[in-house]
Parts: structure tokens; C-alpha cells; sequence
């Protein structure tokens, strides 16, 4: 079965699995691979687990568009065979999006480092998220995990 993201960036080109009906409360991680049809995969799955929970529109397309940052540059900058493993784990006040990849381990400057061409993906980062957390992974590759804090309700 397949599905068909109606996005400017993918309309008309993109077909793949269904996503809607990944269950993040299950455990089970989604993964992103080194087709660029992935991200907006991983975007509409990432969608699909936030709009239940309440957040606002600002706050998801804020998470929307970090992820897309984050898989865009594993695409550019990772291994051929790399693929990215999405998991969303959700507390009361805030939205932990971990994403782990099995690339050589990624060694950030100081965001927006304006010495050398990019580098400012990060900054981004920073600025879309309220938390950024890079650190290697335990069989390799990296671990990176976003954070966004969501208001608590009473």
C-alpha cells in the first residue's frame, strides 16, 4: 500500500509507505533511509504523533521543520548506507524527538560557525528547539536528541 504526500516539495514525486498508522507509544522507532521521499515521510509520522497530544500548530511545525533539518543533513553529509532511527517519547511538560544514526559520529563547532560554508544547521536547531543534545552513539554513529517544552495544562 502506498501513500502520497501532497506537499510543494514532494507533490508528485513521492510514494511510500503509509505512515499514519505508526503508533510511537509502541516502542517501535521510525526509520528514515537515504531516499529524500523518507524526510517527508518522517515528517507527516512525526505530524501524525503530535497532533493528538495538544500542541499547538507553531510548536509542531517547529519540530516539523527540526527534523527536516536533521535528516536533510544525514542525507547530505552520511554514509551511503546510512539510516536514521526516529524515536518520540512524550512527558507531561515536554517532547523528546531522538534521532540516531549509524554514520561516522558528528563533531559540532559552535553553532553558526561562519568560517566555513554552512554550519548553520545547528543554530537552527537551537533556535526551533529548547533543548539540543549531541552525543555519540553506543555502537557508533550519533544520537541526537530535541527537545521542545510544551506548556502544562491544569
Amino acid at each position: 500500500m502506498s501513500s502520497f504526500h501532497d506537499s510543494p516539495a514532494t507533490r508528485g514525486v513521492c510514494q511510500s509507505g503509509v505512515v499514519t498508522t505508526r503508533d510511537s507509544s509502541s516502542g517501535e522507532p521510525f526509520y528514515v533511509g537515504r531516499d529524500p521521499c523518507d524526510i517527508a515521510d518522517a515528517r507527516q509520522w512525526l505530524t501524525t504523533q503530535l497532533t493528538p497530544l495538544g500542541l499547538d500548530t507553531e510548536a509542531i511545525d517547529e519540530l516539523r521543520l527540526a527534523l527536516t533539518e536533521a535528516t536533510t543533513n544525514l542525507l547530505e553529509h552520511g554514509e551511503p548506507r546510512t539510516k536514521s532511527e526516529l524515536h518520540l517519547s512524550v512527558e507531561t511538560d515536554r517532547v523528546h524527538l531522538m534521532i540516531r544514526d549509524d554514520s561516522p559520529p558528528f563533531e559540532p563547532g559552535s553553532p553558526g560557525d561562519t568560517d566555513r560554508e554552512g554550519g548553520f544547521g545547528l543554530l537552527l536547531l537551537h533556535m526551533l528547539t529548547d533543548e539540543v543534545e549531541i552525543q555519540p552513539g553506543d555502537t557508533g554513529g550519533s544520537v541526537l536528541r530535541l527537545t521542545k517544552l510544551r506548556p502544562v495544562t491544569n
